[in-house]
């Protein structure tokens, strides 16, 4: 890794209420910026780690999966940032945010001290704030080299003195000390929306929301270059950044998940491969459920591009079982799931092919619409 510098705290737009920028933009940004790994730590959800994994993957950047968290350390509550650093770690890190909502809630997720022990393999933590206490406990539960008091630097008065603060409770407390600019979007035209969005989630006006509200639009993703030269006198936290992503690095998280989850073979009939049979399933299917399909719907649902979920939804529709669950917000899997009848939810009851296609081009293909019916389908053991 030649960079010296690595951000490892982007939010998206999965830190809802907050996080201003979407995951491709934010992979773009840094791959526009030269960055050779980027960290995402949205806040309270791993909801965007896999699309997080697939853009880094496209784009030739290393992805360092992450989670921001608040921790109630006995009556103080403070917010803390667990890093991927292994298979186990991500287990890890995927328990504690589920116990986090047990605990605290839908809205207010929160995460007791206590039930860190026995999460904290593969996790590498990252904490803004100099209370010894908390800072011993961390040391003492995931060992010193995997403790990192985070500095930030957002050209806000006090930034310098709060700091050399930050370094010496960090010395005091035997953890390492990194640096992060906390990324909300991808380019400053966005810090506007993120103003929104906090007032938004905070249920009050702008003007009202004003002092919660960030000083200045300094939260962006920012080039290494740039955040060298704020921590200039910071050098090993600037190292430091780089060296967690190589820490993180030998963990892949569509590799991860390819080596625990397989999808059963299916046999197909002769002269079809996945693919084609799969678009013959969805077009008598379609027809069935629609009645009539002329040739403008046809060609936009063949043009669709079924990738990797054609081997589930054609042992789905031949098989009838439910061997896992593709994200249903995908077009492909949406439409498939649809007019296959594998699942039926409220909102497409009555819906024309065209809101499934999301095509104006077929708007008025069809002859008929038909309400899908309820399918009961038992999931694999």
């Amino acid at each position: 890794m030649t960079c010296d510098y690595v951000e490892l705290r982007c939010r998206s737009w999965y830190s809802f209420g907050g996080g201003a920028s979407s995951v491709a933009e934010m992979v773009t940004r840094a791959a526009e910026l030269g960055y050779p790994a980027l960290g995402l730590a949205d806040r309270g959800n791993l909801c965007g780690a896999l699309e997080f994994a697939l853009a880094c993957e496209k784009a030739g950047i290393q992805a360092v999966h992450g989670v921001s968290l608040p921790v109630a350390f006995g009556a103080r509550v403070l917010p803390v940032t667990l890093l991927v650093e292994s298979g186990t770690g991500y287990a890890n890190v995927c328990r504690v945010v589920s116990l986090a909502y047990v605990a605290g809630g839908r809205e207010s997720p929160l995460l007791d001290s206590r039930l860190l022990p026995e999460h904290s393999s593969g996790v590498i933590v990252l904490a803004h704030w100099d209370c010894p206490a908390a800072l011993g406990e961390l040391v003492r539960v995931f060992g010193g080299g995997s403790v990192f008091v985070d500095l930030r630097h957002h050209l806000v008065r006090g930034d310098g003195e709060r700091n050399r603060r930050l370094a010496a409770a960090a010395r005091a407390a035997g953890a390492g000390i990194c640096c992060s600019n906390g990324p909300w979007y991808h380019d400053v035209s966005r810090a506007r929306l993120h103003d929104a969005l906090t007032a938004v989630r905070l249920n009050s006006s702008l003007a009202a929301a004003r002092g919660m509200l960030k000083p200045n639009a300094h939260w962006s993703l920012k080039s290494p270059a740039d955040m060298e030269a704020l921590f200039v006198g910071r050098r090993q936290a600037v190292l430091n950044t780089a060296a967690i992503a190589e820490h993180c690095s030998g963990f892949s998280l569509p590799e991860w998940l390819r080596a625990r989850y397989a999808f059963p073979e299916v046999e197909l009939p002769p002269g079809y491969n996945a693919q084609s049979w799969l678009e013959r399933l969805c077009l008598e299917a379609a027809a069935r459920v629609y009645g009539r399909i002329d040739g403008a719907t046809r060609e936009v649902m063949l043009g669709l591009g079924y990738g990797d979920t054609e081997t589930p939804l054609g042992w789905l529709a031949t098989r009838g079982r439910f061997p896992a669950a593709p994200c249903p917000g995908l077009l492909p899997n949406r439409f498939c799931h649809h007019c296959v009848r594998v699942t039926c939810p409220e909102s497409c009851h009555l819906l024309p092919c065209s809101r499934l296609l999301g095509s104006d081009t077929s708007r008025s293909a069809l002859t008929r619409q038909a309400p899908c019916p309820v399918f009961s389908v038992s999931k694999r053991s």
